[in-house]
């Protein structure tokens, strides 16, 4: 079957804040693999503390400008509340999908890249496993929307309401042949300094068809 996307949820934001309190996306169940993306003001000027039961998958950031983060759950996972510090503006939510290897869900080191200008490169990544679905996101230091997006784009937000507003678009692609993948890219209505962060997620391996059976208790011709 492979890797198949389940929802988002609604981005969240937060205006000077030191949490960032996401929520599962509609429908994840346990078996879920779920992956939080976030953007931030402040690059490397800023310290990320995850709840129990995340885990890291990549961060990058744009000097002390901005920067972006992602972790990875299990669908059943019991808090979504982000600490960062010192206070921020921040924008974020949590992509779920399922499919996923339980056991190894990330199969190969995130890559991140930055610029300036209105169009974001999310860089290549080498998979390892055949099928893998590659997330993306970008995050601009500006209140942008976006389009053109060289991706399948599943979820998107601002930060409104403060006097140095952001914004992220995240989505993903599937590489069918391990390898290099394609760089891919979003654009942004305004220019401004951006991040991006490229991961891949493992495919369950699939059970073999006499092991179906076995299982399903059905006699072998």
């Amino acid at each position: 079957m492979g890797i198949v996307y389940r929802a988002s949820s609604a981005a969240v934001q937060i205006d000077t804040g030191l949490t960032l309190t996401l929520s599962a996306p509609a429908g994840t169940l346990a078996s879920d693999i779920l992956i939080a993306v976030i953007e931030f003001e402040g690059g490397t000027g800023e310290t990320w503390t995850p709840p129990a039961g995340w885990t890291l998958i990549g961060r990058k950031d744009n000097s002390t400008t901005i920067g972006v983060v992602a972790y990875w759950a299990h669908g059943n996972v019991a808090s979504f509340a982000f600490a960062v510090s010192p206070t921020i503006t921040a924008v974020g939510w949590v992509n779920g999908y399922f499919g996923v290897n339980q056991v190894t869900p990330i199969d190969a080191t995130a890559v991140g890249n930055t610029g300036s200008g209105t169009v974001a490169t999310c860089a290549s990544i080498t998979t390892v496993t055949n099928g893998a679905v590659c997330p993306c996101i970008a995050g601009f230091n500006s209140a942008s929307t976006f389009s053109g997006a060289t991706f399948t784009q599943r979820q998107n937000g601002i930060v409104t309401g403060s006097s140095d507003p952001d914004s992220m678009d995240s989505g993903d692609f599937t590489q069918t042949v391990h390898g290099a993948t394609a760089t891919k890219t979003t654009t942004a209505s305004s220019t401004a300094a951006w991040a991006a962060l490229t991961a891949a997620l493992r495919p369950q391996a699939e059970v073999p068809h006499v092991l179906q059976a076995i299982y399903r208790g059905v006699e072998l011709q």
